[in-house]
This record gives C-alpha cells, sequence and structure tokens, in this order.
C-alpha cells in the first residue's frame, strides 16, 4: 500500500454506508474530491496530503486529487481552501506554521485561519533540518554561525519560500544569534534542496522527507534538527537545543481542513478514517522514515494547536523583527 504513496491511486468503488454518519456523510463522496497543498511536491504538506488522499480513495472509491498551489509560504492554497465551495469535496493539507505565520507576514490576508476554516484533524509533527552544501566549511551550527559572523550575508539560505517553517526558522535563529545570512526564496521543499545541490544556495532549513534522502545519500550534510527530539533517520544529527539553544523546538502540525461551512457528519467521517489510519504499523513507520510523528487529533484539538501557535508566532514575528520581504 505505502509504495505508492507518491502517486495518489484511483481504485474501484468500495463500500463504507456502515461507516458514515447521518447526514450528508451517507451519499459522501458521489464525485472525486481535491486536496489542495501550498507548497509544491516533495515536502511534508505535500506528503501528509498524498497519504490521507490514498487512504480516502481507497476508503470511499472516489478519487482523491492532490492539487499543489505553491506560493506566498502556503498562504494561497489556504485561501483557495477557504473560498471554495464548503460541501466537502475541497479539502487540504496544510501545516500550522502557515495559518499562525500569515496574518502577521500579510496585513492583506485573504482568509482568517479561526473563522474561514472546518478543522478535521492533526495527522503528524513534523520538523525541519538544516542542510549544507559539502563544500560549505560549517560542518556544525556553531559553526555556520561563526563562518555568517565573520563574513555578514556572504552566505545564503534557501527556503521553501517565504513565510515557510524554514524561512521562520532561520530568521529567529539570526536574530537570536546575530548571524546575518542572505534569505533566498523558492516555492517548496524541494525546489530549496535542488539549489543547494546545483550550488545556488550554501544552506537553509527544508522539511524532513525532501532534506533526508539527500543527506543519507550524502549528497548534503545535516547540521541541526528544529525537533524536540533527534530524527530517527537522522540519529547524529542534533537538535537545536543540543547546538546552544535549550529549550528551543521549531514544529509544524500537518493536518487536514475544509472550508468552513463544511457538513460536520462529512468532517467526522474524514476523522476518523484518519484516526484509523494512524493506528496502524505501516501508517506510522511511513511516517516516521521521513521524520515525521503520525499524531492524530479530533477537529477542536486541532483548532487549538493553530490557536496556540497564532499566539507563538505573532509573538515571535514581532519581536524579531521578521518581514515577507
Amino acid at each position: 500500500m505505502w509504495k505508492n504513496l507518491l502517486c495518489t491511486a484511483i481504485l474501484a468503488p468500495v463500500s463504507f454506508g456502515a461507516l458514515a454518519a447521518s447526514g450528508p456523510a451517507q451519499s459522501y463522496p458521489t464525485k472525486p474530491i481535491r486536496m489542495i497543498v501550498g507548497f509544491s511536491p516533495g515536502g511534508n504538506d505535500d506528503f501528509v496530503g498524498r497519504v490521507v488522499a490514498t487512504r480516502m480513495t481507497e476508503r470511499f472509491g472516489q478519487a482523491v486529487i492532490v492539487d499543489n498551489r505553491p506560493g506566498a509560504g502556503g498562504n494561497i492554497g489556504a485561501e483557495i481552501t477557504a473560498r471554495a465551495n464548503p460541501d466537502g469535496y475541497t479539502l487540504s493539507s496544510v501545516g500550522s506554521i502557515t495559518l499562525a505565520s500569515g496574518p502577521s507576514l500579510y496585513p492583506r490576508l485573504g482568509y482568517d485561519p479561526m473563522k474561514d476554516f472546518a478543522y478535521i484533524s492533526r495527522v503528524a509533527i513534523g520538523a525541519n533540518v538544516l542542510f549544507a552544501h559539502p563544500s560549505l566549511p560549517a560542518k556544525s551550527f556553531s559553526e555556520l554561525v561563526a563562518l555568517a559572523k565573520a563574513k555578514p550575508k556572504s552566505i545564503r539560505y534557501g527556503s521553501p519560500g517565504v513565510a515557510s517553517l524554514g524561512h521562520l526558522t532561520m530568521e529567529l535563529l539570526q536574530s537570536i544569534s546575530k548571524m546575518e545570512l542572505l534569505h533566498v526564496p523558492y516555492k517548496g521543499p524541494a525546489p530549496a534542496v535542488t539549489a543547494a545541490l546545483g550550488g545556488e544556495v550554501e544552506t537553509g532549513f527544508g522539511a524532513s522527507t525532501a532534506v533526508i534522502p539527500l543527506v543519507q545519500a550524502k549528497r548534503l550534510n545535516a547540521l541541526v534538527v528544529t525537533s524536540a527530539k533527534r530524527l530517527g533517520p537522522l540519529p547524529a544529527v542534533p537538535t537545536l537545543g543540543e547546538s546552544g539553544y535549550p529549550g528551543l523546538v521549531v514544529t509544524n502540525n500537518h493536518g487536514i481542513l475544509a472550508p468552513s461551512g463544511t457538513p460536520a457528519s462529512v468532517v467526522k467521517l474524514i476523522n476518523g478514517e484518519i484516526r484509523s489510519l494512524l493506528q496502524t504499523d505501516d501508517a506510522r513507520a511511513s511516517f516516521a522514515v521521513r521524520g515525521l510523528e503520525a499524531a492524530a487529533s479530533t477537529p477542536d484539538e486541532f483548532r487549538a494547536i493553530v490557536t496556540a501557535e497564532l499566539a507563538r508566532w505573532t509573538r515571535i514575528i514581532k519581536d524579531a523583527r521578521i518581514t515577507a520581504n
């Protein structure tokens, strides 16, 4: 099942009537479903979206089609979702950082993260990995700080885009460490790491799903991870806490949401499928090898997570003077 996660399956219809709640979910779905992802393929949001899309396709007998809409740190995809018809046929795989940072970075944001979405479930907790081209003399985060301080803005760092977790994490660390790097934003994690491979940038924070295979292949070095604990696939790479920043953890809560007004019975049905999926050993292992921690939630819990992240990142962005420029 999991060998084809990056290619959403289209399978024959199966019966799921026993799973459906009363109301609209009794006949849902009767046509293909769109799963919007606010980044290009290859990152954590994309991977999570494709895992859930595969599960729903198998269970519901209707194709769930991933629609990548990169730009503005995931906010273009979020706005498209917010404005979609709330009939259950538009979903979105989104990270909490997109919803939590947008209001502070974009004065004319086209949606309200608290009012314009029906939260369905968290799916996974993801971290970023600080990658570096092997030619960069710095082989640890402390060495990168020292090198950047000696030659301010001489080192280019790539990110998955303005307002992405990679961008915000590096800007936060620059504020704390007083180093200065030159930001080069891309339209997703895969383009950012590809740029590092080609020498366009020397370093950067990238989603674990995009970075881990290249580190394992020794094409990029990994200097630090932003999770509370070391990642299973990269056991030798220290955390920020182990690198001189005790207590500093920067993670992304990846989950599924829909436009506000989506029928509660449909939200309940999809939430149940996600929770069942994440109880399987195959699914949990598939997340783990990509540096993600499988973690389901109720709709209310997912909303509360984003609410807390919104307060946290509003404060961080203000204090660190991070901008979308």
